[in-house]
């Protein structure tokens, strides 16, 4: 029997063969493949509808914090936390839940309620994931504690890395603390900064100026 017969009467036997001895084999994979991509449609359609959800919720807030009077009345108040706690809770990988802690903290700001607004901007700061809405965070906690002449906490909470983008901020509240430290040339520098960087990202610093003007009144008496 030549050479070219003998192959052809092997051909078949090695393919059952190696179907016999892989067929099982391949199957599963493809199985496995198959629910894979399955079960990643699905994770995507869940995270879509997470997403939406979160979505409406955050604009619910959005549209009653913004569309009260200040103070905001007992009624909403409740209704604002209760629409945070729903969106921290539930979508607290998002970036909504940041955004919706600084909303809950500016709130109750508003209302007088300063010791709830700090205890809402730490969680921000150690359970937020977005690094700019945690930056955020630790410049008006600092802000409330200038408010309550605690200086040397609010110095504490801006030696830490804060965004570029809110390097202005930052060095306005920190200008803020040393002045009232009565550190005014340390002060000065920090305003003169927030103002140099405020200009080069095109951002305005509202009463900035003014606190620079009076500073200098000051040491010209």
């Amino acid at each position: 029997m030549c050479v070219a017969q003998k192959l052809k009467d092997t051909q078949p036997m090695d393919a059952a063969g190696l179907w016999k001895r892989y067929g099982n084999t391949l199957l599963t994979v493809v199985v496995l493949v198959l629910l894979a991509v399955v079960g990643w449609r699905q994770w995507q359609q869940y995270q879509y509808k997470q997403e939406v959800a979160a979505g409406q919720n955050f604009e619910a807030l959005v549209m009653l914090a913004s569309s009260s009077a200040s103070p905001i009345d007992e009624q909403k108040t409740q209704q604002i936390n209760d629409l945070v706690k729903r969106i921290t809770e539930d979508h607290a990988n998002l970036l909504y839940a940041d955004l919706a802690r600084l909303i809950q903290a500016r709130v109750a700001v508003d209302a007088g309620q300063i010791d709830i607004a700090m205890a809402t901007l730490r969680t921000e700061m150690a359970q937020g994931h977005d690094d700019f809405s945690k930056g955020r965070a630790r410049i008006e906690l600092a802000r409330l504690h200038n408010d309550r002449q605690q200086y040397s906490e609010a110095l504490g909470l801006l030696g830490e890395s804060i965004p570029d983008g809110l390097m202005p901020q930052m060095l306005e509240v920190r200008g803020d603390a040393l002045k009232g430290q009565g550190h005014t040339a340390e002060a000065r520098e920090a305003w003169q900064k927030a103002l140099d960087q405020a200009k080069e990202q095109n951002t305005v610093l509202y009463g900035l100026k003014l606190k620079l003007d009076d500073l200098t009144a000051e040491e010209n008496r």
